[in-house]
């Protein structure tokens, strides 16, 4: 059951990103490899998930938080707290498109 669930997250962002994940690091202070957001980034979230998938450009920055709201209530997964979250967002919402 988490498989699929998982799964069906996962097939959420491909659908709502348009299955865009070649897009580069924007000229942004947040993508820094040493700030604050990028490292809680890696740290949490590149075990499962790649630098592409985590800057597609054609994603909302709404659509953010509920990816992460989800990931971050994932049983079994990586577990991160309320801190590393607002870090985790504001790193990919740096990268979305606006709306």
């Amino acid at each position: 059951m988490k498989k699929v669930f998982v799964l069906s997250v996962f097939m959420s962002v491909l659908i709502a990103c348009g299955g865009i994940y070649s897009a580069s690091i924007p000229d942004n202070p947040v993508y820094k490899r040493s700030s604050p957001e990028a490292r809680t980034w890696y740290k949490v979230c590149s075990r499962c998930h790649t630098i592409s998938q985590a800057i597609p450009k054609s994603c909302r920055a709404s659509y953010w938080p509920m990816v992460v709201n989800k990931m971050q209530n994932i049983k079994g997964g990586n577990q991160f707290t309320d801190a590393q979250k607002a870090l985790i967002l504001k790193y990919l919402v740096a990268g979305a498109t606006k709306g």
